[in-house]
């Protein structure tokens, strides 16, 4: 026989309670608990670039978010790093080019190349060729008296009658009829081109394309790749002195974990390679203004900001969490 039956109505006008929600079960490997770290959800890789350029509050802000997305907007970092560099130096290389052929005629006699790739000259040359272009130079001599140790400049190239020496950049030595592009200049067996002005200019006109694309391009695999080890070194070096800057005496300090020292660490090299890349993209090198000097800035540079990103981070998670904290 069934109970008594409730009116409907009064079934409406009860309040329903449910019961509150089991805490979810915990992870467990290896018969031991795991905590499960729940990551906020970080702004766009080209937003994070922006913000660690120009907000050093970003720096800290950093150790909320996995290290793996940092090294993404540093991997995006050391690539715009390495355009700018390619780009720049690039440009400057065509437009040191088409400078030095307008004026060629004017001081030189003309350049005579055979199809063995031998160079030589059509008249009297009293002196090396020579063409500066900021840290770099450019010396042709087919006397062969000219040795690439007399060049003084960080990076260096030296034409000689048969063989292209270079110093810096594709360090070595290779015959003129193999070095890309120059070899375009040798002619077919048993002819010979002349080299003048008009040469330089026209031959400048057709492959600078690809000059941008070969040069430029070497150029910033080079930059990028320097720029991305250089990265992970500071982020070890570095890591220590983010966790200083957040235990310095005073209201707030914190103990930061060194796996999370690490994201700041490698977060405060990102505008220090923005910014090597732009000035060399501009060319104004840090690296050939400063020389071997030039690593030691750096590495001051990017431990300041280290220690300051600490501080930062002590003032935003330690105070502002708690301003009672002592």
């Amino acid at each position: 026989m069934d109970g008594p039956q409730e009116n409907p109505e009064s079934q409406g006008q009860r309040e329903v309670r449910k019961p509150p929600p089991l805490p979810p079960a915990p992870v467990r490997i290896g018969g031991r608990p795991v905590v499960v770290v729940r990551y906020p959800n970080p702004p766009a890789l080209y937003k994070r670039l922006i913000f660690l350029c120009l907000k050093p509050e970003a720096w800290a802000d950093a150790a909320r978010y996995p290290l793996w997305n940092t090294m993404l907007v540093a991997l995006l970092a050391v690539i715009l790093s390495g355009l700018m560099t390619g780009i720049g130096i690039a440009h400057r290389t065509v437009a040191g080019i088409e400078g030095f052929a307008a004026q060629y005629d004017k001081f030189y006699p003309p350049l005579v190349i055979n199809s063995d790739g031998v160079l030589s000259t059509k008249g009297e040359l009293k002196e090396p060729i020579r063409v500066n272009n900021g840290p770099g130079t450019l010396v042709i001599d087919p006397s062969d008296r000219t040795t690439l140790d007399s060049i003084t400049t960080p990076v260096a190239m030296l034409i000689t009658s048969k063989d292209v020496h270079t110093r810096n950049v594709l360090e070595g030595s290779i015959p003129i009829k193999e070095y890309l592009l120059l070899n375009l200049l040798v002619p077919k067996a048993g002819e010979a081109t002349e080299i003048n002005g008009t040469t330089m200019t026209r031959w400048i006109t057709s492959y600078q394309g690809w000059i941008y694309i070969l040069w430029g391009g070497l150029i910033a695999f080079v930059t990028a790749t320097i720029q991305g080890l250089w990265t992970l070194l500071m982020m070890v070096i570095v890591a220590p002195l983010v966790m200083i800057g957040a235990a310095t005496p005073g209201k707030g300090r914190m103990i930061i974990p060194k796996f999370i020292a690490y994201r700041v660490a490698i977060a405060v090299a990102v505008p220090l390679v923005i910014l090597d890349g732009l000035l060399e993209g501009l060319g104004y090198s840090v690296r050939w203004t400063l020389g071997q000097m030039s690593s030691l800035f750096f590495l001051l540079a990017v431990s300041a900001l280290a220690f300051w990103a600490g501080v930062l981070a002590k003032w935003m998670f330690g105070i502002a969490a708690n301003p009672n904290r002592k």
